[in-house]
């Protein structure tokens, strides 16, 4: 197969009407990578809430000791 065949057939494939299994095999692989990208943002989401918890009882804490000492 010479470069030129292997372009033409893929000029003529990129042009075909898709199947229905097709179609459904791309958009399944769609909503796969859409629900990991959306894990991945729970993942963030979740480890921010942790941080600003941690944050907001060490300043608490510290704001209860500057207290006391006055």
């Amino acid at each position: 197969m010479t470069k030129l065949d292997a372009l033409v057939r893929f000029i003529k494939d990129f042009f075909r009407a898709r199947t229905e299994e097709e179609i459904l095999r791309r958009d399944l692989h769609e909503a796969l990578l859409a629900r990991n990208s959306a894990e991945g943002a729970v993942e963030y989401a979740t480890s921010m809430v942790e941080y600003n918890e941690k944050r907001i009882a060490r300043l608490n804490q510290r704001l209860n000791e500057i207290s006391k000492d006055v």
